[in-house]
C-alpha cells in the first residue's frame, strides 16, 4: 500500500495518519494539502496524484478558502463558472 510521507502528518490532525490510504482518500488528502500544504507537501502531491484528480478536487471542493481556491483556479487556468465554491448560489449560503 502506498503511504503518505511522515512529514505531511501535521495536515491530517483529526485522523489516524497510519491508516490514511492515499488511494482511497485522495480527494480529502488533495483538499488538505491544497489548503494547508507547504512547498514540500505540494511537490509530493503533484508527483503522487495526476493533474486530473487535483483539478477535479479544485472544481468540486467546498472547503478551500477563497484565497486558496482563487489561486488554484488561476494556476490551472480553470473556468471560474465551473468551480463549485465560486458559484454565486454557493457564496450566498455562507453570507449569513
Amino acid at each position: 500500500m502506498a503511504t503518505i510521507p511522515n512529514g505531511l502528518k501535521k495536515y491530517f490532525w483529526e485522523v489516524d495518519f497510519k491508516t490514511l490510504n492515499p488511494k482511497k482518500y485522495w480527494y480529502y488528502i488533495i483538499e488538505r494539502i491544497l489548503e494547508y500544504g507547504d512547498i514540500k507537501a505540494l511537490r509530493w502531491l503533484f508527483r503522487f496524484y495526476p493533474d486530473k484528480n487535483i483539478k477535479q478536487t479544485v472544481k468540486n471542493t467546498r472547503l478551500l478558502s477563497s484565497r486558496s481556491i482563487n489561486f488554484w483556479v488561476n494556476y490551472f487556468n480553470l473556468d471560474k463558472r465551473r468551480v463549485s465554491c465560486l458559484r454565486k448560489n454557493y457564496r450566498k449560503i455562507w453570507k449569513h
